[in-house]
């Protein structure tokens, strides 16, 4: 669950900042983050919100999994989707 990872990355800043904008946003779209929640569940709420977010939330969620509950390491494709995301939460966050 997300409360035993503690929704952070001790690995890597670039996925630590990719949470931050998935908090973020979660947030502004009205929804109460818990710590108990999983990355699947935050994951899916999001992707219901932001349709046109879908592919890249998918992505992003199996890579977070993997990395995160895997301890697999983060690759270049991975970084890719990432920094969509964060330009998109930016983008997202300016325009509230």
């Amino acid at each position: 669950r997300g409360s035993e990872v503690g929704w952070s990355s001790r690995h890597n800043k670039n996925v630590k900042r990719t949470l931050t904008w998935i908090i973020r946003v979660y947030k502004s779209l009205g929804f109460n983050f818990k710590t108990s929640s999983t990355i699947r569940e935050v994951m899916g709420d999001l992707s219901n919100k932001l349709p046109d977010q879908g592919e890249n939330l998918t992505f992003i969620m199996r890579s977070l999994e993997d990395h995160i509950y895997g301890d697999s390491e983060i690759s270049h494709d991975d970084f890719i989707y990432y920094s969509k995301w964060n330009k998109f939460a930016k983008s997202y966050a300016k325009s509230k």
